[in-house]
């Protein structure tokens, strides 16, 4: 339950993202970006032998709870040659409402978040 870098995530979390426990710049952030379309693409740097699971809520009150993307979890890091220390490609993911049965356009907030799951 260390956290010698000081970033707020103990060492077992930090294990879990794939980043270095002694560096406080988090490596596993995920970038939102809203599309000229009403969709919003979704990016992570992912790192080899991880699974990941986007989840997202259309509020912040009571009667929304969080949810899995459907068509977006325990998707595993994906390794390219060009990287190494078991660091991934991005992945990316466009919320078009195939995989959280509505829009995102139609929806005023929507709000995501990303876990990362050591595989069994």
């Amino acid at each position: 339950n260390d956290d010698p870098d000081g970033d707020g995530l103990s060492n077992s979390q930090e294990d879990a993202l794939g980043s270095d426990p002694l560096n406080g710049a988090v490596s596993c952030a995920l970038q939102v970006t809203p599309l000229l379309d009403g969709t919003v693409q979704l990016s992570f740097p992912s790192v080899v032998r991880r699974l990941y699971t986007i989840e997202y809520r259309d509020d912040l009150g009571t009667n929304s709870s969080w949810q899995p993307i459907s068509n977006f979890q325990g998707v595993a890091g994906s390794a390219n040659v060009t990287n190494y220390a078991g660091r991934g490609d991005v992945l990316n993911y466009i919320d078009d409402g195939s995989g959280t049965g509505t829009s995102p356009a139609v929806t005023p907030t929507r709000l995501y978040r990303l876990h990362v799951n050591l595989p069994p």
